[in-house]
């Protein structure tokens, strides 16, 4: 699991991974997707349906949110929209490309999150229902990205 420590550091408060890696909340804005250049620059954990990316990545308040965009660039959307919440690691739940599902940070504990892309309903759910809903091709990925990161998800 994913752990992220917030530090006072003077008057910048410090993302920090479990693998040590640290930023500010000014360094994560840096990385804000803003259009498809910073998107393919910035994004992470991409995952694809047809023609259809999603994945996630800083918004311009230095927070994580869902993103999706044709693999072109075109139709860049913040699906999640939330300033102040960190969303990451979503995957699609279905074959069409409507149902994802997300992790979010809570009050120091993670939140689970299935959400319709067209309808934008969103469900709270079990981490057990995350890990049943995410594919089996999800989950390599998650853990290989895991073990790139020394264990961290950051």
């Amino acid at each position: 699991m994913k752990k992220i420590l917030l530090l006072l550091a003077g008057i910048s408060l410090l993302v920090c991974a479990a693998s040590g890696n640290c930023a500010t909340r000014a360094d994560l804005k840096k990385q804000a997707i803003t259009d498809p250049d910073t998107a393919f620059k910035y994004m992470k954990n991409q995952q694809t349906k047809g023609d259809i990316l999603l994945f996630w990545g800083y918004d311009n308040t230095g927070y994580g949110d869902i993103f999706t965009m044709d693999k072109d660039g075109s139709s860049l959307t913040n699906v999640t929209n939330t300033p102040s919440v960190h969303e990451c690691d979503a995957f699609w739940t279905d074959e069409e490309g409507i149902k994802i599902v997300y992790m979010l940070y809570g009050e120091m504990a993670f939140l689970y999150c299935h959400f319709n892309v067209d309808t934008n309903e969103k469900q709270d759910i079990t981490r057990r229902q995350y890990e049943e809903l995410i594919s089996k091709e999800a989950k390599e990925k998650m853990k290989d990205e895991k073990a790139r990161l020394g264990g961290s998800g950051m």
